[in-house]
C-alpha cells in the first residue's frame, strides 16, 4: 500500500525529524509513505489568500504521486488545500485531513470542538461544517494562539491544548475535540494524559491519522471519488 503525503506549505528548512517521524507513526500497518513538499508555497496557511497560493503546488504533487504509482494521496494540511481540484485531476483517492476528521467527529459525538492555532481561521471550520451538512454539531472553535513557524511541540503546547479542550467541554458543551492542525498531533498523547488527569474523558481526533487510515481503507477496498462528482477537466482529458 503506497500512500503519498503531500504538503501545502513549504517550510523554510523543510520537515524536521519530529514531523517526519510523526507522519510515519500515523500511518496504518503495512503502508509505505512517500512524503513530498511543494516546489514553492507559503510557509503556513492561515488565510484564504495563502490557501490559494498553495493550490498549484498541491496539484502538481498529487499528479506526480499518481504518475509514480501511489495508491492514494493525503494532503497534509487542515485547510484541505485544493482537495476538490485534486480529485478532478486524478483517479486515485485523495483525502483531506479536515474533511475526514470532521465527518468522523460528527459520527462519534453530538457536538465537537476544533482546536486551532489562530482565532482568525475559525471561519474555515465553520464553513466546512456548513458545507458538510452538520453545522449544529460544531460546538466551538478554540484557539491556543501560537505561531506555526517554530511551533513549540513540547509540554507547553500540550498544556495549552488541554486547557482549551477543558473549556470546550465545560463551557461550549463539546463531547469530543478535533485537532485543527496536523502538527498538534505530535503532542496528542501528552494531551490525552492531561485530559485524563483532569477527569475530562473525551475522544481526541487526529486528522492526519484519520485521513491516512481512511486513504488506506479506500485503496484496499477499491473505492475512490466519483468521476460524476469530480469530472476530469478538459485540459487533462
Amino acid at each position: 500500500m503506497r500512500i503519498a503525503v503531500v504538503h501545502a506549505t513549504s517550510p523554510e528548512h523543510g520537515l524536521d525529524a519530529a514531523q517526519t517521524a510523526h507522519i510515519h507513526a500515523s500511518a496504518p500497518a503495512g503502508a509505505t509513505l512517500r512524503i513530498s513538499l511543494p516546489a514553492a508555497g507559503p510557509r503556513s496557511i492561515a488565510s484564504r489568500y495563502e490557501d490559494a497560493l498553495a493550490m498549484a503546488g498541491v496539484l502538481a504533487q498529487v499528479r506526480t504521486a499518481e504518475a509514480e504509482g501511489a495508491d492514494a494521496v493525503v494532503i497534509n494540511c487542515t485547510a484541505d488545500t485544493a482537495l476538490e481540484a485534486a480529485r478532478e485531476s486524478v483517479s486515485i483517492p485523495v483525502l483531506g485531513p479536515s474533511e475526514a476528521a470532521l465527518h468522523l467527529a460528527a459520527q462519534l459525538s453530538n457536538r465537537f470542538s476544533v482546536l486551532t492555532f489562530a482565532a482568525r481561521i475559525a471561519p474555515r471550520f465553520e464553513a466546512m461544517t456548513r458545507g458538510f451538512g452538520f453545522p449544529e454539531k460544531l460546538a466551538s472553535v478554540r484557539s491556543v494562539e501560537t505561531p506555526l513557524e517554530g511551533l513549540d511541540r513540547g509540554d507547553a503546547l500540550a498544556r495549552d491544548l488541554a486547557a482549551a479542550s477543558i473549556r470546550a467541554v465545560e463551557e461550549d458543551g463539546a463531547h469530543l475535540v478535533v485537532l485543527g492542525c496536523t502538527d498538534f498531533e505530535i503532542v496528542a498523547d501528552a494531551l490525552a494524559v492531561r485530559l485524563a488527569r483532569e477527569g475530562v474523558r473525551v475522544p481526541v481526533v487526529r486528522p492526519l491519522r484519520v485521513a491516512l487510515h481512511l486513504a488506506a481503507t479506500l485503496a484496499t477496498i477499491g473505492l475512490s471519488h466519483s468521476p460524476l462528482t469530480y469530472p476530469r477537466p478538459d485540459l487533462l482529458a
